[in-house]
């Protein structure tokens, strides 16, 4: 992706999923994910460019409004309808 937060994030989820074996680990690759929408949030996220729909500041954590301000913004319009229904909806 070009940013190293999350580009090591996906390296160590793709590294723990090829050892995972219990539920337990599992789970662990579940929150490695977890953080690295957060990362990804962070990177992408602009609170002057990207206004949230209900108009509250998101958290330095809450990647889903985060990310939900970046879809609405970045790909607003209709041509773009069917990419951000597919976005939202991988959220």
């Amino acid at each position: 992706t070009g940013w190293p937060r999350v580009d090591r994030g996906v390296y160590e989820i793709r590294r723990r999923l090829e050892q995972a074996e219990a539920e337990e680990h599992f789970q662990a690759v579940g929150l490695l994910c977890r953080e690295v929408l957060i990362s990804v949030a962070q990177v992408v996220y602009d609170s002057q460019r990207h206004p949230t729909e209900d108009g509250k500041q998101p958290s330095d954590t809450d990647a889903k409004r985060m990310l939900d301000a970046y879809i609405a913004t970045e790909l607003s319009g209709s041509p773009n309808e069917g990419v951000r229904r597919h976005a939202k909806a991988a959220l």
